[in-house]
């Protein structure tokens, strides 16, 4: 899966340090997820479609100086070819959105919303929320689309308007932690725990050890959506009902184990994968893992896509 990262001091706005944190957590991020990276703050969008390094840090620091907020994004391309278009973030009309996760259904989406041809299945998040907003206000616009996603999906979403960031997420992982900088708290949040309790310690960066009476470590609760405000930290609003699917791999008395064991790969070229199996079990993998295939109906896969796949059957 990628990885979101995210920064936000509370009170105050950023500074040349709390850019080393988001470095940091690109850099690391990137040891898995090569495909891309990208952030968004306030007012600004930057994306590449490559594995971070150091030579982007002086760029981030120009590009994000003063921010009132940083989200950040590492991409593993599950769909969609490595392309700047297909890089986090992604932005239409009011919105800046980023996802890690995977929307299974994500053609179904774009069909009801008359999004025409989606080739990541990240875009049809924001794409459908900036349709209900036609109609609602960004939180309700968020609760309609929401309940009808089918998959993963932890997702952050700037709302120009209102400047508003909100979050909400089922079935993926994130966590926020609040810390304290000579006098001044800062919550910051990864896709991986370890991030947080492994990058950010005293001797690094100058924080405090985190206590009870703060954030410490909190997962988002799934089926909420929650507003990230300046003055108040991580603030929930809205609960909404998660779409129900059968899961990774186990669904119709298959098993992961026994998926992998009927799957057999054949090497195509230029880093492209057919699988071969019986029907039936190549029906399930196009019904569960849709994303995942550059050709869904002759099973065809980028090393990406097999990548993930075999890490899920597995």
């Amino acid at each position: 899966m990628c990885e979101i990262h995210f920064l936000m001091p509370i009170q105050s706005r950023l500074e040349s340090l709390d850019m080393e944190q988001i470095t940091a957590l690109l850099k690391k991020g990137a040891e898995k997820n090569k495909d891309g990276f990208g952030l968004f703050d306030e007012a600004h969008i930057l994306r590449r479609p490559c594995a971070y390094s150091d030579k982007f840090n002086s760029l981030l620091a120009k590009r994000f100086k003063d921010s009132v907020f940083i989200v950040a994004h590492n991409r593993l391309a599950t769909h969609g070819n490595v392309k700047k278009k297909n890089t986090h973030p992604f932005a239409s009309g009011q919105l800046v959105w980023v996802h890690n996760g995977m929307i299974f259904n994500y053609e179904e989406i774009a069909t009801e919303y008359k999004l025409g041809r989606v080739l990541v299945d990240s875009e049809v998040i924001g794409k459908a929320i900036e349709k209900e907003l036609a109609n609602r206000d960004i939180v309700s616009a968020i609760k309609q689309v929401a309940e009808k996603l089918k998959g993963s999906y932890s997702v952050f979403v700037w709302h120009k308007p209102s400047q508003r960031l909100l979050y909400f997420r089922h079935d993926a992982d994130f966590y926020f932690r609040l810390y304290k900088r000579q006098g001044k708290k800062v919550i910051v949040g990864s896709s991986v725990k370890d991030n947080l309790q492994g990058l950010y310690s005293q001797s690094l960066y100058g924080f405090d050890v985190p206590t009870s009476q703060r954030l410490a470590v909190k997962e988002p609760e799934a089926g909420t959506i929650y507003e990230l405000d300046k003055a108040q930290g991580l603030r929930a609003l809205q609960t909404f009902k998660p779409r129900e699917f059968a899961g990774y791999g186990y669904y119709q008395g298959f098993s992961p184990e026994c998926l992998s064991d009927s799957i057999e790969v054949k090497k195509l070229g230029a880093g492209t994968y057919k699988l071969i199996a019986e029907e039936q079990v190549l029906k399930q993998l196009r019904d569960y893992f849709g994303p995942l295939f550059l050709d869904k109906q002759k099973a065809i896969v980028d090393s990406g896509g097999l990548e993930e796949l075999m890490e899920m059957l597995y």
